[in-house]
Parts: structure tokens; sequence; C-alpha cells
């Protein structure tokens, strides 16, 4: 379920609606690359027309979700005090907080009712920003 975090009341905050499990994403689509003709798509070049989002982007770690900037996609933001991640990349192994992993299951019977609540104070928040010329 897609939802804007305005339309969730006052007193629920977003990271704590069971229902919603993302927030400003664009839909999922397979994976297409253009190229000029036949014969460049059969060769093992990259197409000019091919940009890849991996690579170094500007990033900034909170250590709660209380600090949150509404503001920080705006292109006149100043990220300079951010530091640089590797994407695709898990932020936790790459210096910022701590990595938690389960190897057993979640518990069991979660009550849509009565949803776990998320101590604000105990959830990161990582924003990243990454600036491209598209011709």
């Amino acid at each position: 379920m897609k939802a804007d975090k305005n339309d969730l009341g006052p007193k629920t905050r977003i990271w704590e609606d069971p229902h919603i499990f993302d927030v400003n994403r664009r839909p999922m689509t397979a994976t297409a690359v253009r190229y000029q003709d036949r014969a460049e798509a059969l060769s093992d070049k990259v197409s000019n027309q091919y940009l890849s989002l991996n690579g170094p982007w500007r990033f900034d770690w909170l250590p709660s979700m209380t600090e949150e900037s509404d503001d920080f996609f705006r292109q006149d933001y100043d990220d300079k005090s951010w530091s640089d991640i590797e994407v695709p990349g898990v932020w936790q192994l790459q210096g910022y907080g701590n990595p938690n992993y389960r190897d057993t299951g979640l518990p069991p019977g979660i009550d849509e009712k009565h949803p776990l609540r998320i101590d604000p104070q105990q959830n990161s928040l990582g924003r990243y920003r990454k600036k491209l010329l598209v011709m």
C-alpha cells in the first residue's frame, strides 16, 4: 500500500503503520536498455543510452528518526557535511549504525490491531543524494 505521510493523521507515524511499506517510490519495472541498432545490442559494448546508478552517493546517517529533515531532496539543499557511501550496499556494513540480523523467523502472531511499536530513538535513518545529468 502506498500512502502520503500527510494522510496518516497526527497520532500515527509513518513507520508505525504496518500497511505502509513504501513512500514516494516509483513502481517497479523490468530492466530494459536501449541501443542504437541491432548490431550494438548484440555486441558486448554498454549502450551510450545506459546510466548505472551504482557507485558513490552522498549519504547522511541519522541515529534516530526524530531528527528527520523533510527538505533534503531539494536541489539547493547543502549536503557538504554528508559522507560518500557505495551504492548498492548496506550502510551498517559500511560503518553506520549496528547490523541487526535474525537467523530465525519473525515472532508469530503479530496482531494488526496492536502492531509492534517502534521506538524512534532506536530506529536509524539513512538519506541518499546523487546528482545526475540526463540528456
